[in-house]
């Protein structure tokens, strides 16, 4: 007997071994987009935020103007707050995410 959270997670999944029963997480479309998301806040972080960070962290100044402006072009405001209307129309991420996949 499968406890029912168990087979809860195992829906969809063909029977047989719960260890080999369902497909791996990477091939979900899901997953795809996380990564392709992830992808790009990486390069946001490593190519704009981090280097501006490592300038100023001696002298204590705020980000420079220039970090703002790549953040708002990627909507990552507006990602923060969450699924609505207020992302109907935005390019998220360069396109990376769209507005209906926000959760």
């Amino acid at each position: 007997m499968v406890d029912p959270w168990v087979q809860s997670l195992l829906q969809g999944c063909a029977s047989g071994s719960i260890l080999y029963s369902c497909p791996p997480t990477y091939k979900t479309t899901t997953w795809q987009h996380h990564r392709a998301f992830q992808k790009e806040l990486r390069t946001f972080v490593d190519e704009t935020l981090y280097p501006d960070a490592q300038a100023l962290q001696e002298n204590g100044k705020k980000p420079s103007k220039h970090v703002f402006e790549e953040f708002a072009k990627r909507n990552i405001h507006a990602m923060r707050l969450g699924p609505g209307e207020h992302l109907k129309g935005r390019l998220l991420m360069n396109e990376t995410v769209k507005p209906e996949e926000v959760r």
